[in-house]
């Protein structure tokens, strides 16, 4: 049996049809109805008192128009409608309308995004003509704006000019228009004027700015984090039909092939041309993604593939729409545009709801990072007249409702791993619980964490109750702190924006408060412990006394909250749990659930035998199988499982590359490698930056076999070769007492070692504790990161040399010891030495080995080679 793992058997879980399955499901349900049941008990104060509270603020409603500074400009009642639904304050409904300048034909909704008083503009109709008009009329009425958002749908150029793929759906943000269709007929060609007179300008130097800092890598992954939670508000409305198609709906013909039949639909008319391959829809969610970059803008419905790829290369757009230039000159202006089309002659309308949703929150994550003016105009007082140092009060903000933040999608296709969920669920069924998963990177702790959240939501709806459900990724206390500050924004937390906030200690305190109603939060990737329990670096003198606090004191335990933690690290999980009760071990799956998750990723074009010999060459670790199966699809059909497993089992080296292979995963945090030999390597250096005996005590136990490594083997001769070590004394030089204090110290070393590698589950024991086993892969993954290091010789030879010792003649009486330690001697073959010395003990090793077994004729070869 390979370590950690559960093979399963005849009428396992797996099994639909299963009665002990159909009681787990009614298991399920019962237990999220308890989960419910108790979050309403516990929280019946906070559901009447939650609406109103006394500490939140509502934004002022503004006293004339000319208090408003952001437009936003729609061309489509679908445009206009998924926008209106971000709003987070209604001003129409709330008093009477404001008046319009004489003469303004525009119809108007006013209300609240956030921090910003906004004017959404409904125009008459599309293209640049209307767009201008709306404009100039909107200028005249609201004076005052300082930002003109053009927001709505486009099509898009499928490849940027730095190749990247925009599919539909995704979001573009404009940081420059071209007004592609403004030049010069001629009768063999047409010519763009382009003079200076005729173009349309830069952006204002606040756009720019703030467009520079969201292209920055932390910042365009938060406003793209921010963008699906909004997504996910407006598809909550049923009416507004937002949802996503369907990654099959996205069809990209190749830009020649032209639509056979006006007026119908590709499926109805049956356009069959040569498809471009899309390796984003290949995976199993595609989020929407922001891209920055030149958009056209015309009068003109782009509808050809051929137009559309050569303006492209001339002009570096990524996409076309009709509105932007005529807004352009008259406001400072930004056009977010959701994707709907590719432009070519097969455009269709379905998905156009979607799009227009991605670009209303779009839209609404772009305006929390645009800062708001303090004009006198706004403000019936002026910075000027306050004392010094006094931050001006802010506007009460509308009463958030609870809402749920984890960045990723609902996965429909999740392997059900029914016993852990089970688990979770009774483990966060306690008040005011922490409950952590544990487990080697690869195995799936967050995917399962994903899917509670999920449940736990869908739970709630389902009895029409109410719950916070909060990510934090936790891998660095930056990111601990940006979560938290997201948190404090979801929450709307009145200081969260001024100076000194310690937004860290605000959280706290809300999370504390029962009133607030019932919470889950998920630490995700907690695996350095000194991220939650050592102080910050900084001097007193520059430290806040926030940034001195170790943020364990920040995770309350209020009986309105759940804390739900994924990570490596065991002794991190102990620590942020009440006890050992409160851990579950997450191992690789079962058999049936790995081969149904490469089904799942895959398709059931393959053998099924080969399918099964793969997950198991895999160690059914979830990561290392999807890893596995992106690697085949995007190779196909030069490449199949079979042929995957053929190169898989070919050697150390190509194992090694084909488990290096990173396609990126969206389901996957920003700063997780899809790599599952990157993810474990990331242990490795971290246990090597606290504890460098034990990255020699893991790097020794990689040579052995991954089965049975008798304790004797390995204690503690990993340091025996060790000659680095400044402090090392020969034994002969000490008295016995001295000796045994000695021995003492370096028992003492081994078991810390031993304890730290279990933490990381990078070691597992039997029942007795004196007989390890490891990894297959986990060893591979060392070895590979051992010859990064240049260190894998040294650590051969210290292996061969204790075989060599340990190993005895093949005689009678040595039987018994021969049968436990041979498949350790057998991995000899494998790591022939460089050293002469160490060579020699290598033959000796293969020869004793070889009087082992009948089949020695392979190692008595090799043996003779090296005499």
């Amino acid at each position: 049996m390979r370590p950690f793992r559960s093979r399963p058997k005849a009428g396992s879980r797996g099994d639909p049809s299963d009665p002990l399955a159909r009681n787990q499901r009614n298991d399920t349900s019962r237990i999220f109805s308890q989960l419910v049941d108790r979050s309403v008990s516990a929280s019946t104060q906070a559901t009447t008192t939650l609406t109103a509270p006394d500490t939140k603020y509502l934004p002022s409603r503004p006293a004339t128009r000319h208090e408003f500074e952001i437009a936003i400009i729609c061309a489509l009642t679908l445009e206009a409608d998924a926008v209106a639904a971000l709003f987070d304050q209604h001003w129409d409904y709330n008093g009477p309308p404001y008046d319009k300048a004489p003469g303004d034909p525009n119809a108007y909704t006013t209300g609240a995004i956030g921090r910003h008083n906004v004017v959404l503009v409904h125009m008459p109709g599309m293209g640049k003509a209307n767009a201008a008009a709306g404009a100039a009329n909107c200028r005249a009425s609201f004076p005052n704006i300082k930002l003109a958002a053009v927001v709505g749908i486009c099509g898009a150029v499928p490849f940027g000019p730095d190749g990247s793929e925009i599919v539909l759906g995704d979001v573009i943000i404009s940081d420059g228009v071209v007004q592609y269709d403004l030049g010069r007929r001629h009768p063999d060609r047409f010519v763009r004027k382009d003079t200076l007179s005729d173009s349309l300008g830069r952006p204002t130097a606040e756009i720019r700015a703030l467009l520079s800092k969201l292209k920055s890598r932390h910042d365009r992954s938060t406003l793209q984090d921010k963008l699906a939670m909004h997504l996910k508000v407006i598809q909550d409305n049923p009416e507004l039909e937002a949802q996503y198609p369907g990654a099959a709906n996205d069809r990209l013909l190749e830009a020649t092939y032209h639509h056979t039949s006006e007026g119908s639909l590709c499926n109805e008319s049956g356009c069959s041309g040569p498809l471009v391959l899309r390796r984003r829809l290949e995976q199993e969610n595609t989020q929407p993604i922001v891209h920055f970059g030149l958009i056209a803008s015309g009068d003109t419905v782009m509808r050809s593939g051929e137009e559309r790829d050569s303006i492209a290369q001339r002009e570096r757009v990524l996409g076309f729409e009709m509105e932007g230039a005529g807004v352009w000159d008259s406001f400072p202006c930004i056009v977010i545009k959701g994707v709907c089309d590719y432009a070519d002659s097969h455009k269709a309308k379905s998905w156009q709801r979607y799009a227009g949703a991605t670009a209303a929150a779009c839209l609404k994550a772009f305006l929390e990072f645009w800062i708001p003016s303090l004009s006198s105009v706004q403000e019936p007082y002026s910075v000027a007249k306050q004392p010094t140092g006094m931050w001006l009060p802010e506007r009460p903000e509308t009463p958030p409702q609870p809402s749920f933040m984890v960045p990723f999608s609902h996965d429909t296709n999740f392997i059900e791993r029914r016993y852990l969920l089970n688990r979770i669920h009774q483990a966060c069924l306690e008040p005011a619980s922490r409950t952590a998963l544990v487990g080697l990177g690869g195995n799936g702790k967050s995917q399962l964490a994903i899917e509670y959240t999920y449940r736990v939501r869908d739970a709630f709806k389902k009895q029409n109750k109410q719950i916070w459900v909060f990510w934090v990724h936790a891998g660095t206390r930056a990111r601990v702190e940006e979560g938290f500050k997201t948190i404090a924004d979801a929450i709307k937390l009145p200081e969260r924006n001024q100076p000194q906030a310690d937004i860290l200690q605000l959280v706290y305190q809300w999370l504390r408060d029962e009133r607030n109603g019932q919470w889950l939060m998920v630490l995700d990737s907690a695996d350095n412990i000194d991220v939650f329990y050592d102080t910050d670096e900084k001097s007193d003198q520059k430290a806040t006394e926030g940034e001195k606090r170790a943020l364990w004191t920040y995770l309350p335990q209020s009986a309105n909250g759940s804390i739900l933690v994924t990570t490596r690290n065991k002794d991190l999980a102990s620590r942020l749990t009440v006890s050992y009760r409160d851990i579950i071990e997450v191992g690789p799956m079962d058999q049936d659930q790995a081969f149904r998750l490469l089904a799942m990723k895959l398709g059931s074009q393959y053998d099924k035998d080969d399918g099964k010999k793969l997950v198991e060459a895999l160690e059914y670790i979830p990561l290392a199988i999807s890893q596995a199966a992106a690697y085949i699809q995007k190779r196909a059909p030069r490449t199949s499982v079979k042929k995957y497993l053929e190169e898989f089992r070919e050697s150390e080296r190509k194992q090694s590359s084909l488990l290096n292979y990173d396609n990126g995963d969206l389901r996957r945090d920003r700063d997780a490698s899809n790599s599952v030999i990157n993810t474990w390597q990331i242990s490795f250096d971290y246990i090597r930056s606290k504890r460098p005996s034990a990255t020699e005590l893991l790097s020794f136990m990689s040579f052995f076999d991954c089965q049975g490594i008798l304790e004797s083997l390995i204690r503690p001769i990993y340091r025996e070769n060790n000659t680095d070590d400044e402090d090392s004394v020969d034994d002969e030089e000490l008295t016995d007492n001295e000796s045994i204090s000695s021995h003492e110290v370096m028992n003492n070393e081994f078991e810390d070692d031993i304890t730290m590698l279990r933490d990381y589950c990078l070691v597992g024991t039997n029942e007795k504790g004196d007989v390890f086993e490891m990894h297959g892969l986990v060893q591979l993954s060392t070895r590979k990161w051992l010859d990064v290091y240049g260190e894998t010789e040294r650590f051969k030879v210290q292996y061969i040399s204790r075989m060599a010792q340990a190993f005895p003649p093949g005689d009678f009486q040595n039987w018994r010891t021969c049968q436990k330690l041979f498949p350790h001697a057998e991995r000899a073959i494998l790591h022939r030495p460089v050293d002469e010395k160490s060579l020699e003990e290598w033959a000796l090793l293969l020869f004793n080995g070889s009087r082992r077994t009948r089949p020695g004729k392979q190692y008595w070869d090799q043996t003779i080679q090296v005499r």
